[in-house]
């Protein structure tokens, strides 16, 4: 049987919140959520936060390219042993420069330096809950599901 979370990051994948509003809204998220355990993951640059199996397809967010070989290459030549400190991309398809972050992943994905994971939660973040995470955090933030 697989593992199912539901990943809090901000959409910005340099945004590091403070230890303290972390923690506040992983308290926050677990109490509303109701799920079964919630980690708060840092790392001094952007990790791959990923959607597990629930993973379709990668595409050029400008012309819509297949990527998905291409961006198995790319994460292997960036990734510096501990995250990812540069994003950057120029896309093979259209020749146009952009971010990892910025492709189009069927189910969602990002990039981040802090992740708020809720394991088997209960319900899903409404619209209040997510404000409410957005305020505590201090950005703008992202929801991925995922399934491992």
């Amino acid at each position: 049987m697989s593992d199912y979370y539901t990943k809090i990051i901000p959409a910005d994948p340099f945004h590091r919140p403070g230890a303290e509003r972390l923690q506040e809204a992983a308290a926050c998220l677990l109490d509303r959520l109701a799920a079964m355990e919630v980690k708060v993951n840092r790392s001094d640059t952007p990790a791959f936060i990923d959607c597990g199996g629930l993973l379709e397809a990668i595409r050029c967010p400008h012309c819509g390219a297949d990527l998905f070989d291409w961006w198995s290459e790319q994460m292997d030549a960036l990734y510096d042993g501990s995250g990812f400190p540069r994003l950057a991309v120029t896309f093979p398809c259209c020749g146009r420069e952009s971010s990892l972050e910025r492709l189009i992943y069927k189910a969602p994905c990002g990039f981040a330096c802090v992740e708020i994971s809720l394991l088997y939660p209960r319900t899903q973040p409404d619209k209040d809950c997510l404000a409410h995470v957005r305020q505590l955090l201090g950005c703008e933030i992202q929801v991925i599901h995922s399934r491992i």
